[in-house]
C-alpha cells in the first residue's frame, strides 16, 4: 500500500548566508541563499529541499540546487526557493548587486 503525506507548513524565510551580504552583492561577488521552513502554530524549523530559481538572470545568477548566487550586473531582482514534496511553499528575496 502507498501512503502518500503532505507535510503542513505555513511559513518560510529565505536569506544571504555571507557576511556583509544582508546590505547586497558587490559585482562579482557570490554569497549561499539558505531559505527555512516552519510548521505552523510554532517556531519548529522543517527540514526541506528547495530548488531555486532568480527572475532577471542579467544581475545574478543562481544554482538551482545549492541556492548559491553569483552577482553578475548592477541592480536588484528576485529570487524564488520552492520547497520540494512534500514541502509546498515557497519564499522570495530580494538580492541588489552594487558596484
Amino acid at each position: 500500500m502507498l501512503v502518500l503525506t503532505r507535510l503542513l507548513v505555513c511559513s518560510a524565510t529565505v536569506a544571504l548566508a555571507a557576511c556583509g551580504a544582508a546590505n547586497g552583492l558587490g559585482l562579482g561577488d557570490s554569497a549561499r541563499l539558505v531559505a527555512m521552513a516552519y510548521r505552523c502554530l510554532g517556531t519548529i524549523p522543517v527540514a526541506a529541499t528547495w530548488q531555486w530559481s532568480v527572475l532577471d538572470t542579467s544581475i545574478v545568477r543562481v544554482d538551482a540546487a545549492s541556492g548559491w548566487v553569483v552577482a553578475r550586473r548592477e541592480g536588484e531582482t528576485q529570487v524564488v526557493a520552492r520547497g520540494a514534496a512534500p514541502i509546498s511553499v515557497s519564499t522570495t528575496a530580494r538580492v541588489t548587486v552594487r558596484r
